[in-house]
């Protein structure tokens, strides 16, 4: 991913950490040919005009823009769980389609919010770990990440129809996403207890809010498998995971 807006440029010069992996660990010559994106959507070919370990200049050769996204937003809820799990489920919620997320402060959760002097470098981690994400899986738009919302607040401002993962529910999901089909909704919001589950106050108050209680099936999933889980089914029915047309 690039900085630079490739709507624009024609030419571009890539410098620090992106110049490195060009030539330390990608071992790129002028004349290779590579594929970028800043994010936007936006995907070009360029060709390597001249390399460095400090600099790599480009040249735009064409442009074009990609189907590769969902045709609804998923936007997943992530209650705070261990960094390395939590993490994960940025990263497969990244090649899967997720297209934001917002981490989510339950009462069960055993990670609690970075403080205010902290919380920059944390989004930053984040953001980097889809950007990584992104690249790897061919997406053109890199998935938001927000700041850490208490459950009430995310439920207040989330998108679309709602669904929550909780071992009492006893509608499966399969179920639940035939109607949602029926809806064809631009958005839906899918939201992921921490390790504990929610508790029955909080499954409540989704309820309260419109949220749907699903479940998952017969066997106690962690959570950051119930995040994957939930955000792949909910994008198989919805048609995120559907090959590009032609």
């Amino acid at each position: 991913m690039v900085a630079q807006d490739l709507a624009e440029a024609s030419e571009l010069l890539l410098s620090s950490e992106l110049a490195h992996r060009a030539a330390r660990v990608l071992r790129l010559r002028p004349g290779d040919q590579v594929v970028l994106f800043d994010g936007s959507g936006l995907e070009a070919e360029a060709v390597v005009t001249a390399i460095s370990a400090r600099e790599v200049g480009l040249r735009i050769l064409q442009r074009s823009t990609p189907p590769r996204e969902a045709p609804v937003r998923v936007v997943l809820y992530q209650a705070l769980i261990a960094a390395t799990r939590f993490e994960l489920v940025l990263e497969k919620g990244t090649e899967l389609g997720v297209q934001a997320f917002v981490p989510t402060v339950c009462a069960r959760c055993t990670s609690r919010p970075a403080p205010a002097h902290a919380l920059a470098g944390k989004l930053a981690r984040w953001r980097a770990v889809t950007v990584a994400a992104a690249e790897q899986s061919g997406r053109t738009r890199l998935p938001e990440v927000s700041k850490p919302l208490p459950l009430e607040e995310a439920l207040a401002s989330s998108p679309g129809p709602k669904l929550f993962a909780w071992e009492h529910a006893v509608e499966p999901l399969p179920k639940v996403l035939e109607r949602l089909q029926e809806l064809h909704p631009q958005a839906v919001s899918l939201f992921v207890g921490p390790e504990g589950g929610f508790t029955a106050e909080e499954a409540a108050l989704a309820r309260s809010c419109g949220a749907v209680a699903v479940s998952l099936g017969p066997r106690t999933l962690r959570a950051e498998t119930a995040a994957i889980v939930l955000c792949a089914l909910s994008l198989l029915a919805l048609g995120g995971l559907a090959p590009p047309a032609g």
